[in-house]
């Protein structure tokens, strides 16, 4: 036997089709606008290749947050660290750095900047104790790499700074990110910077200490259209300037949430 709904019936059908209809386009609608949040834009916008993200191990910062003491965490870096290029030092990649891990973390967290414009890697090693060690933290973050490269400074002597460096940190309980240079397509062409990169890399992969390879990141950035300072209007430079120091701020933030947590 069939059953004839009528009239009546098929109206119904068409109501309650529309009423699912409605609430499904409401939520996926919903859904976006969650996606679509500043965090996630730009989590998008800052995005790498995984194989540049990595974490590492961070022994003495891990010990810090799991025993949920104040991690105190050192810039120590040149221009491009102590905020040329962000219209001021607090736009600089470190203080992001602290709201970053500041939301990620419930324990306090404090990114002091000792970053000082123009100085060797030599010259940076000598200011070690009592710019770094004095300050007690778990970690600092050592940028350098291209004030050596546009001088042409002595390979060898820029490696065994880097080393003696890391020998010295680690004796006092702290840890080591090691920063290299940014990414330009102009001045590739003027600075022979690899020898710099590769010893900077081989003495990280012998001693422990772990790479933020700001470098490739950038290069990564300007390929995909994103952070093309070459072919960027003046006009857009301030702007995106401020856009590098977040994305540089974020992916820091990921490397040490991720080597402290695993």
């Amino acid at each position: 036997m069939i059953a004839h709904h009528g009239p009546r019936g098929g109206r119904r059908r068409q109501i309650a089709a529309a009423w699912v209809f409605c609430c499904v386009a409401v939520f996926i609608s919903g859904a976006q606008a969650a996606e679509s949040t500043p965090q996630a834009e730009l989590a998008a916008f800052c995005a790498v290749p995984e194989d540049l993200s990595d974490g590492g191990f961070l022994k003495h910062a891990r010990e810090a947050y799991r025993a949920g003491k104040p991690l105190r965490i050192v810039a120590f870096g040149t221009s491009s660290s102590a905020g040329t290029g962000a219209a001021s030092r607090a736009n600089a990649y470190p203080a992001r750095l602290q709201a970053d891990l500041q939301e990620r973390f419930a324990i306090p967290v404090e990114v002091v900047n000792k970053s000082v414009g123009g100085q060797s890697a030599r010259q940076m090693a000598s200011r070690l104790e009592d710019d770094v060690v004095s300050l007690a933290p778990s970690l600092v973050i050592w940028q350098t790499g291209t004030v050596d490269a546009a001088g042409n400074l002595e390979i060898e002597d820029f490696g065994r700074s880097l080393s003696q460096g890391v020998e010295m940190l680690e004796k006092e309980g702290i840890d080591v990110i090691f920063m290299n240079m940014q990414y330009s397509r102009r001045i590739e062409l003027l600075v022979n910077y690899w020898p710099y990169v590769e010893m900077m890399n081989a003495v990280a992969a012998q001693s422990g200490a772990v790479l933020f390879d700001r470098l490739e990141m950038m290069r990564h950035w300007a390929s995909e259209g994103r952070l093309d300072f070459d072919n960027m209007p003046r006009a857009e430079r301030a702007s995106r300037a401020a856009k590098l120091h977040e994305c540089i701020a974020l992916q820091l933030g990921d490397m040490i949430e991720k080597a402290v947590r695993r």
